[in-house]
C-alpha cells in the first residue's frame, strides 16, 4: 500500500484522500509551492487536516515557458483545425513532457530524493 494520497470522486468533483488521516480535500486546497532556489519551485500536496506532505513535482521558469508554448499551440489548433496545427501542438507537448521529465529527475537526484514516482514528507520534514 502506498503512502501517496489517493484520488477520489465526490459529487463529480475530484478530491484527494490523505494517506495519513483519510480526509478528502480538493487538490487546489492542498497544493502549495515551496521555493527551493530563485529559479526552482517544489509543488507539494499538504493535507489541511493533519499537515501530511507529499512531493508532486519541481517547476521552473523554463518549464512554465514550455507549458505556455503548449497552451498557445493548443489554442491555435482549436482556432484552425488542420494537420499542421495539430502537429505543432503535439510537437510542443512532447518537447514539454521530455523537459519536465529530465528536469524533475535531475532535481530529485540532486536533492537526494527517491528515484521513482511519488514521495512524501511529514510536516516535520521527515
Amino acid at each position: 500500500m502506498s503512502d501517496s494520497p489517493e484520488p477520489s470522486e465526490t459529487a463529480g468533483e475530484q478530491a484527494v484522500v490523505c494517506a495519513r488521516c483519510g480526509e478528502k480535500h480538493a487538490p487546489a486546497a492542498m497544493m502549495q509551492e515551496r521555493r527551493i532556489r530563485d529559479d526552482l519551485l517544489e509543488m507539494v500536496l499538504v493535507c489541511p487536516g493533519c499537515g501530511h506532505q507529499v512531493h508532486c513535482y519541481f517547476d521552473s521558469p523554463a518549464l512554465r515557458g514550455k507549458r505556455q508554448a503548449v497552451q498557445e499551440a493548443l489554442a491555435r489548433y482549436r482556432a484552425k483545425r488542420t494537420r499542421g496545427t495539430w502537429h505543432t501542438y503535439q510537437t510542443a507537448r512532447q518537447a514539454y513532457n521530455r523537459q519536465f521529465d529530465r528536469h524533475n529527475l535531475r532535481w530529485r537526484r540532486k536533492l537526494g530524493m527517491y528515484e521513482g514516482g511519488h514521495g512524501e514528507r511529514s510536516s516535520r520534514g521527515e
